[in-house]
């Protein structure tokens, strides 16, 4: 038996990212000026932040500003992919669009907005949430102890014999 979690990097700050364009700060004095999609300024700062080699700031400031065209208004799609799910569709499920319209300069959203210390922020809670869940999960689970992730027999509303639920052959 194991304890097995699947996550995403983004579950960890969706409050952080709910503020994402909304004029709330995410720490004193850092606002994300616009929603959470995808290459944008979110992705990009975070990006920044842990290898900035990678970021080409000339480019970044003279071609980083495309924003998004949707088919769809943002009341029904969900514009950073699976990340939130109060709606009913993500962006990927609409069309191809985004991915014919922007995805040739390699971003989405507002890049020009993207600064390090945005990422900063965001990087620093992710690793502060994981680190708390990883020692709950020390502390709650030690070597030897496994959590129980099965059902038993007896606790199925199953009608039918225990033979029934058993391997064949």
């Amino acid at each position: 038996h194991a304890l097995i979690l699947v996550t995403s990097w983004w579950a960890w700050v969706q409050d952080i990212l709910r503020k994402a364009g909304s004029g709330e700060e995410v720490a004193p004095g850092v606002r994300i000026e616009t929603p959470f999609i995808h290459a944008d300024e979110v992705e990009t700062s975070i990006i920044w932040y842990l290898a900035p080699d990678l970021i080409d700031e000339e480019k970044l400031r003279k071609e980083g500003e495309w924003g998004v065209y949707r088919p769809l208004p943002p009341r029904w799609v969900n514009t950073a992919g699976n990340v939130f799910t109060d709606r009913p569709f993500n962006w990927y499920d609409v069309s191809a669009l985004p991915e014919f319209y922007y995805y040739r300069k390699g971003f989405v959203g507002y890049a020009n907005l993207a600064d390090p210390a945005k990422g900063r922020i965001i990087v620093e809670k992710v690793i502060e949430r994981v680190v708390e869940f990883v020692e709950w999960l020390k502390r709650s689970y030690p070597a030897g102890r496994i959590p129980r992730t099965w059902i038993e027999f007896e606790e199925l509303y199953f009608d039918k014999p225990r033979s029934w639920c058993e391997p064949k052959g």
